[in-house]
Formats: C-alpha cells, sequence, structure tokens
C-alpha cells in the first residue's frame, strides 16, 4: 500500500497506481479503446557513453550489486530495449 505522503517511492507508486485507475475508467467509458498498464519495475540499459559507462547510475548500480557492497533494489530488472519493444507491441 502506499499514500502520497508517504516516504519515497510511495508517492510515484501512488501517482501511477491513480493514474492508471483513472485511465482504466476512461477506457471503460469508450468502448473502442483498450487501455494496456506496463509497469515494469527497475529499467537499466546500456550506458551512451561507453567512455564513462561506471559513471552511468545502471551501470553503477548493477555493478554494486555484483561486488557485493549494495543489495538488489528490486527483482524485476528490465533491459529499456525490452521495454521499448513491448510499449511498442501494446501499440499493436
Amino acid at each position: 500500500m502506499s499514500s502520497r505522503d508517504g516516504p519515497w517511492p510511495e508517492p510515484y507508486q501512488f501517482a501511477k497506481t491513480e493514474s492508471e485507475r483513472v485511465l482504466m475508467n476512461l477506457g471503460g467509458q469508450i468502448n473502442e479503446l483498450d487501455i494496456i498498464a506496463l509497469c515494469p519495475s527497475m529499467i537499466y540499459g546500456p550506458p551512451r557513453d561507453t567512455k564513462a559507462a561506471e559513471a552511468a547510475l545502471s551501470v553503477r548500480d548493477l555493478l554494486q550489486c555484483l561486488r557485493g557492497s549494495s543489495a538488489f533494489k528490486s527483482r524485476l530488472i528490465c533491459d529499456v530495449r525490452d521495454v521499448a519493444a513491448a510499449h511498442v507491441a501494446a501499440l499493436n
């Protein structure tokens, strides 16, 4: 359960849930409109600048986990390219 005024990341989760609820209600009112909500958790991808790869947040996070200096924040890790493909597929 998340709340608008809770600690991070609760406000984000609350806002996402509320916006999806509004969209689903709108979709229910318009018969021709199919609504699909995608909810990937942690989205990672290759760094834009391979020369400064370890400075990229996603690379830093993963390296810390692999080195044992940090715990995984989520077990639902997605590659940004897979998330993009899922969004395109959802449009079809």
